[in-house]
């Protein structure tokens, strides 16, 4: 009787995820994101203040000099759209909701094309109800349009591996992918993992005129977005108000270094979580006359490797496991325990699909992203970590579906 009940309750279960549930992500975005608004209402961050300050310069017709401003030129767009028909910020956090929206759409599309439709319908569902992801999109900064871009790159990659000769399918692809990386200066270390392995895709199919027009469109496009802003006078880069708006930036938040290169100094001070002083591991002293830069973070890192590896791990650790000590008790206790069973169940997912392009996509995203927090910082709000999350929870989907499955067909062979 209580085999019957069990085969029972986990076949009813799994049926109700594969036929009945769609709704469930869409009842948990509506809660959840009116739960977050309630909670944080529109906030402004010391980096929104930035934002909002380029896309008015936008506006006005006034040029960028803040070399950030050029790298997240493509969000300050978004911000200037908003400013310029007159939503201010709470356009700007509608558009994010937005975004995120159609990102749970694709995320739920490409749960559904990999594993079945209850994989698509959990890992939409896992995508809107994590506060950790959600509320950055209730805050005027690049992270939440950052994080949506990459589910949406995602799912473009997958899509255009089934029609890879379409001209206006391809352009529509580049125009995203490059638009993404001028969201976040991280998107352009991510856009050569998805063009390497788009290409690779395109040549195994004899796609060779498609592979000769994705090229020539994507470098012109790269082009236009790295030099444009530049060349048309859009941003104008001055050396000395740079230095000014990041010496009055960082020092007064963190009473740390007067900057001329922030990553060099974060390194021979130990910083493993920004703001954070108790988690810094004491580095050797710099000997080097050199001034700060990347050729000196090079030369220190080569003459300190183990102590450099180290502080990169720590790093890479506190990022992956994002317990902080101003999170509630329950929260650090939900990242501590919950997350290493998301991490296992994610791997089952990738062993599972290990034959599809669009997982080694994911692998190499979330890569490059440790590599980056390694290189840089673990972030004291975890953001950094946040951008890659969705898509380790929709191999978690495939992984918690293919368990539900394996019960499911054992209780049928024990009965």
């Amino acid at each position: 009787m209580l085999q019957q009940a069990n085969q029972r309750f986990t076949t009813k279960t799994y049926d109700c995820l594969q036929k009945h549930a769609l709704w469930i992500p869409i009842l948990f975005f509506f809660c959840t994101y009116v739960l977050m608004y309630l909670k944080l209402g529109i906030k402004i961050s010391g980096d929104s203040q930035a934002y909002i300050e380029g896309a008015k310069r936008l506006l006005t017709g006034l040029p960028l000099i803040d070399i950030r401003s050029k790298r997240t030129i493509g969000y300050e767009i978004i911000v200037a759209l908003n400013y310029g028909l007159k939503f201010g910020n709470i356009g700007v956090i509608t558009s994010q909701v937005i975004i995120n929206a159609l990102a749970t759409v694709a995320l739920y599309d490409l749960g559904r094309r990999l594993y079945g439709r209850a994989t698509g319908i959990l890992a939409a569902s896992l995508y809107v109800a994590n506060p950790d992801v959600v509320q950055w999109t209730f805050i005027v900064m690049t992270d939440s349009v950052y994080t949506a871009g990459l589910i949406l790159s995602c799912w473009a990659f997958y899509r255009i591996q089934m029609n890879p000769n379409s001209i206006f399918k391809l352009t529509l692809v580049a125009i995203l992918w490059v638009y993404v990386a001028v969201i976040r200066p991280n998107g352009w270390f991510m856009l050569p993992l998805f063009v390497v392995l788009l290409i690779i895709d395109l040549m195994n199919k004899g796609s060779f005129k498609s592979v000769k027009y994705f090229l020539v469109l994507l470098i012109m496009l790269s082009a236009l977005a790295l030099w444009g802003p530049s060349f048309t006078g859009i941003t104008q880069y001055n050396p000395a108000q740079q230095a000014t708006v990041q010496q009055a930036a960082v020092p007064a938040a963190y009473g740390l270094w007067p900057v001329k290169d922030l990553y060099y100094h974060l390194l021979i001070n130990g910083v493993v979580i920004f703001a954070y002083p108790e988690t810094y591991i004491k580095m050797p002293i710099s000997e080097m006359n050199a001034e700060p830069g990347y050729i000196s973070y090079l030369l220190y890192c080569v003459k300190h490797p183990f102590d450099s590896i180290n502080l990169f791990l720590h790093r890479i650790f506190t990022s992956i496991i994002f317990s902080r000590p101003d999170y509630s008790t329950l929260h650090n206790a939900i990242i501590n325990l919950g997350y290493p069973i998301i991490y296992l169940l994610a791997l089952t997912g990738v062993i599972i699909k290990k034959h599809e392009l669009l997982t080694w996509l994911m692998i190499s995203i979330v890569v490059v992203q440790l590599i980056i927090i390694g290189l840089t910082l673990a972030h004291y709000d975890s953001r950094y970590w946040v951008y890659v999350i969705p898509l380790i929870t929709m191999y978690s989907s495939i992984g918690v579906i293919a368990s539900i499955k394996l019960l499911v067909d054992k209780i049928k062979l024990i009965s």
